[in-house]
């Protein structure tokens, strides 16, 4: 399974938090929750990521029931009914987003709406659109066992002047809203917490509401 660029840099980017963006000037009075991209993998052999299809689907078939759950109640929300043919359009529209995210050092960012998104907003006549990526990994017990044998080595080795622990699991969601109107991103946050098990129902809902509460501020 191919793993895009935008969960290449969710994985490297383990340090928890989000950026604090200003609220919109008025509330978000209806939104389309665009489909959820999730790459949950396992670490087995080193620290090579091998994306598990099971994991991935479970993860994105939870949060898309979890999402909702946090917006406001004034907010009227619709799913976007995904195509078969538009399944690498969405993943170009995303990476082409974070590719350009990550590359601005400023928390909040500037950054033009894909046409992709764009397109489909005019045609549900919609204002906003929600997008949410879910990536994850979990390290085999043998894996994590060989990892911290290392660790110690390295530890030791340099009389303890060289420490690195490594993480069992990281649980990333990141996410951004498309506005119709300025044709802008806004709102492009990210929840990355380490140690944390992507599968884990109770971790997913706690990341899904700090993104959606918190970081996003749906409602001012």
């Amino acid at each position: 399974m191919r793993v895009p660029l935008y969960i290449t840099l969710l994985i490297v980017l383990i340090i928890g938090g989000c950026s604090t963006p200003k609220p919109l000037i008025s509330p978000i009075s209806d939104v389309l929750i665009f489909p959820i991209e999730a790459t949950i993998g396992i670490v087995d052999k080193g620290n090579k990521f091998e994306a598990d299809s099971a994991l991935s689907n479970k993860n994105g078939k939870e949060l898309s029931q979890l999402i909702p759950t946090f917006i406001p109640a004034e907010t009227k929300y619709s799913h976007y009914n995904i195509t078969p043919g538009e399944i690498e359009e969405f993943k170009n529209a995303y990476q082409h987003v974070v590719k350009i995210a990550e590359k601005q050092e400023t928390s909040i960012k500037i950054i033009t709406a894909p046409k992709f998104l764009l397109d489909i907003l005019e045609k549900q006549n919609k204002t906003f659109g929600l997008c949410i990526l879910s990536s994850g990994f979990i390290r085999s017990q043998s894996n994590l066992a060989n990892q911290q044998l290392r660790s110690a080595a390295l530890y030791f080795g340099s009389l303890g002047t060289y420490q690195s622990k490594p993480y069992k699991s990281a649980s990333g969601l990141l996410g951004f809203i498309v506005d119709r109107n300025s044709k802008k991103i806004k709102f492009y946050s990210r929840v990355i917490w380490k140690d944390k098990d992507p599968t884990d129902t109770i971790v997913l809902k706690r990341q899904a509401e700090r993104l959606i509460q918190k970081c996003f501020k749906l409602k001012v």
